[in-house]
């Protein structure tokens, strides 16, 4: 039984090396999500729209 748990520590331990060493995937947002979330935030003119994610700019262009 301990030796499950030592292979599964093992498992886990690497794999959040893995993310250390090379990094999260980039996955970008559809734009779907961003055409509803924008629908749902309905934003007035002269109201402020803050991007703070870290992609390639699709939500701010979308917005604009």
């Amino acid at each position: 039984m301990l030796n499950i748990f030592m292979i599964l520590g093992s498992v886990i331990v690497l794999a959040f090396a893995s993310i250390i060493v090379f990094g999260a995937p980039f996955v970008p947002t559809k734009k779907k999500q961003i055409a509803t979330a924008l629908e749902l935030l309905n934003l007035k003119k002269g109201e402020v729209l803050y991007d703070l994610g870290a992609g390639d700019g699709r939500v701010a262009l979308a917005a604009a």
